[in-house]
């Protein structure tokens, strides 16, 4: 299958990379260098519509909270059709099919 990102436009300071590992979950990283929040139109040609992805945001003030959580904040369905996420400023934004909790073992092989 072909697993496909697209933008119209290109902003200085994002930076995306997506992935399908070989147990076919996918993985499509976003670094956003800027001071601005930005909103991204986002679609993946090659996705079943029905297939579930978890989304998980981290910045600098999130993660220095000592009651912060890496768990997802929210959930996408069907990215065969076009979804808005909103990236925070100077943030990493991991959109994926995994579903991992804070507390839960990671997946190794």
């Amino acid at each position: 299958s072909m697993l496909a990102w697209q933008t119209d436009y290109c902003i200085e300071g994002l930076k995306p990379v997506v992935f399908q590992n070989k147990d076919g979950n996918i993985v499509l990283l976003i670094v956003n260098k800027t001071k601005d929040a930005v909103n991204v139109n986002l679609t993946m040609d090659g996705v079943s519509a029905n297939k579930e992805f978890q989304l998980y945001q981290v910045t600098k003030s999130l993660v220095e909270n000592p009651a912060f959580k890496l768990d997802p904040v929210k959930k996408f369905i069907g990215l065969n059709e076009k979804k808005v996420m909103r990236l925070f400023p100077e943030s990493i934004t991991l959109l994926t099919t995994y579903n991992l909790n804070q507390e839960e073992f990671g997946i190794v092989e």
